[in-house]
């Protein structure tokens, strides 16, 4: 038996959270940047 079996999966979500994460940042500051920047200016 290798190293704890689950230590692979528990790293594979946490990838899929984080790009689930940056992909919603990302769609949050395409929608939201130039509204803000239409105000600043």
């Amino acid at each position: 038996m290798g190293p704890d079996p689950y230590r692979r999966w528990r790293l594979v979500i946490y990838a899929v959270v984080l790009g689930v994460a940056v992909v919603c940042f990302a769609v949050l500051a395409y929608a939201i940047l130039p509204a803000i920047l239409s105000a600043g200016l």
